[in-house]
């Protein structure tokens, strides 16, 4: 393969030569794939992204560095970037005029906002709206009886955009095409979203979207407790969004991936406006506070999306392909955790079970024999 699609957001530190570089593509080949530790990536995944400081690199001497993260040299590991928000007294003028410094940077292009039919996403619009810019929504609907409030909220937001395209999430579920994925250097769980979040890429390009704002940080912001000092914040913008999606689909093809609740002033404003609370899981702070500019749906009503349906119809709907996928693998790098035997017992137990641990462990599986399948078909190794 003569060219590869650009991760900057992802680096690598190699400890033969004690430093770090921008790529691993002249170091991927099929000794170094065969050699990795895939009980690494399961348990990565299992201790989640807010703990991403303890994961352990599927490589024995190469280990990935994360966007806001730097090596510390001392620990001989990567650190993540900790932002502590300014102290101020604020009110809902400070949350308009640092909505909109944010949205003036994109004055020249065509923003589009992800329409989720949740509340974070829902806010920016409603900011947008308040402020007269004008702007596109896209996102994935679904006629599911779990969805039946998001739909209703997806159809009244729709009205507010320039143009909206809702796509049927149907046809766009996780783990569908996981064979049709471009190369990328390093197992991510992202991946197996990949139809989802370029079915939303190819309605932007569609629209000419250059910028595409979402909603994700919104429920750290808006439902996580918020201590009184700022120096006890320790939030990590870097994780709210997905650098993967960032790189991998959307930069591609022109588009901008941008979590609006990752900007420092936004978050400066939302610290100083709930210092001090407690957790608020259904945001109800957010609905009384910005009564003025919701809908009465979002302000005087809270509702919890269930996306469980979605995952295992993706997973129980793509079994064929996911299994032919990884006995590919297993053919080509002979690495034992894929072997037929082994990958049988993991799809044994009940995918309806509603059991994250046992959930998390096939997605492990299955993004890391992903990844493989995606250096191998675009003949890296």
């Amino acid at each position: 393969m003569d060219s590869f699609i650009p991760e900057p957001h992802l680096t690598f530190m190699c400890h033969e030569s004690n430093g770090e570089v921008e790529t691993i593509w002249d170091r991927l080949n099929l000794d170094l794939i065969q050699k990795i530790n895939p009980n690494k990536f399961e348990s990565n995944t299992l201790l989640g992204q807010l703990n991403r400081n303890k994961w352990q690199s599927v490589f024995e001497k190469i280990t990935p560095i994360y966007e806001g993260m730097t090596w510390n040299k001392n620990l001989d590991s990567p650190q993540e970037f900790t932002y502590f928000p300014q102290q101020f007294e604020a009110n809902i003028q400070s949350l308009l005029t640092a909505a909109s410094n944010f949205f003036s940077k994109f004055s020249n292009q065509k923003i589009g906002v992800q329409l989720s039919g949740g509340l974070d996403s829902s806010i920016i619009i409603c900011l947008l709206k308040e402020l007269g810019i004008p702007f596109y929504a896209i996102g994935l609907t679904s006629d599911r009886y779990e969805f039946r409030t998001e739909k209703h909220i997806q159809q009244m937001l729709q009205s507010f955009a320039k143009t909206s395209i809702l796509l049927n999430y149907e046809n766009h579920l996780p783990f569908s095409n996981l064979t049709h994925l471009p190369a990328f250097q390093y197992p991510e769980l992202s991946a197996l979203n990949f139809s989802t979040e370029i079915s939303m890429a190819h309605a932007c390009e569609k629209l000419g979207i250059t910028v595409l704002l979402s909603g994700d940080g919104g429920d750290i912001l808006l439902g996580n407790a918020v201590p009184d000092s700022p120096n006890e914040t320790k939030w990590m913008p870097q994780i709210f969004g997905s650098s993967w999606h960032s790189d991998i689909i959307y930069k591609p093809k022109g588009i901008d991936l941008i979590p609006f609740f990752a900007d420092p002033k936004i978050m400066d404003v939302f610290f100083n406006l709930r210092r001090g609370q407690k957790r608020d899981p259904l945001k109800l702070w957010a609905r009384n506070f910005l009564v003025d500019f919701l809908p009465p749906e979002l302000s005087e009503y809270s509702y919890f999306a269930d996306f469980w349906g979605l995952y295992i119809s993706g997973l129980t709907n793509n079994l064929s392909e996911i299994n032919n996928l990884i006995k590919s693998v297993y053919q080509f790098t002979g690495i034992s955790d894929f072997h037929p035997s082994k990958i049988e017992n993991i799809f044994k137990i009940n995918l309806y079970a509603n059991n994250q641990t046992n959930y998390q462990i096939i997605q492990s599986k299955v993004a890391l024999a992903v990844w493989i399948n995606s250096l191998i078909s675009n003949r890296v190794i």
